[in-house]
Order: C-alpha cells, then structure tokens, then sequence
C-alpha cells in the first residue's frame, strides 16, 4: 500500500491516510524530551469515517483513540458540533447531538391531557388497521384531515 498524505500529529497520533482512503493508520508516540528519542508505542488500523453521514451526523474529522475506540468530530444537521465514539454512529445508537430527541418531545405541553388522548384514538381509529374499531372508521374511508395535535386544537377552540 502506497502513502498518500502524513496529517501532522494529532493529540499524540500521527494520521497516514492510506492510498485507497478506506483506512487511517494511527500511529501512538510516546512523547519524550527528545524528537529523537520518540517510540512508537503501539499501531491501530481503523476505517476512516471522514465525509460519511450517520442519520443527522456528518463526520469532520479524528480526534483520538479512546477507551473503546476511536473518538470523531460530527457536524449535526441542526448546525451543532459534536463529540461521538465510531461504534455509537456505525451501530446508530447515536443518530444526533441530543437534538433529535429535543425535537421528539411535545410543544404543546397538553400531552397529558384527555384533550390530547382524544386526538391520538381519533387518529388511530383512522389510519391504523391493527386498531380494533379501525373498521368502523379508516376501514369505511373515514379519514382524519389533521396533520398535527396543534391545527386540531386550533380548530376546535
């Protein structure tokens, strides 16, 4: 395999991008006082993550070896930096920078109101088969023409 690039040290790694990109050769140095008495301490070959995109992560670069593997930095689609372990974005245990489930949870607040509990078997009597009185509704082309909780709730108040 041919060198293409040497990335100056990085936290205590020397980055050797290889000649098919798909592998970054890291090469720990244990730091002495002297350049010339540098040793290599040990090597890890691991896949370059560098341009991929994990659901709303985009990955910009290594940061280091960790306990566990290597650390990268991801760019969120919200526009967030971020810290994230190779195994949490290739297994997509972590699928953003926290703000995916932010955007999960309710804006309205009235989740745990009977309000809200009206809206959800509305919808599910109209659009869910496994629904016991589905056939009753969704099954006969009934449908439910509210798209969110909010237009419901501004419409009927």
């Amino acid at each position: 395999m041919v060198l293409l690039a040497i990335v100056e040290p990085l936290g205590g790694f020397w980055l050797i991008y290889m000649k098919d990109y798909s592998k970054i050769r890291a090469i720990l140095i244990k730091r002495n006082k002297s350049i010339k008495q540098r040793q290599a301490v040990s090597k890890h070959f691991f896949h370059n993550l560098i341009g991929q995109k994990f659901n709303r992560l985009q990955v910009l670069g290594f940061l280091g070896r960790r306990t566990g593997g290597s650390l990268w930095q991801c760019l969120c689609d919200c526009g967030k930096i971020t810290k994230v372990m190779a195994n949490k974005l290739k297994s997509g245990k972590t699928k953003s920078c926290g703000c995916f489930n932010q955007n999960r949870i309710t804006k309205h607040k009235m989740s745990n109101t009977r309000f809200y509990g009206l809206f959800k078997q509305l919808k599910s009597r109209c659009n869910n088969p496994k629904q016991a009185t589905f056939h009753l509704y969704g099954g006969k082309g009934i449908k439910c023409l509210w798209e969110s909780f909010e237009e419901f709730n501004n419409d009927m108040y």
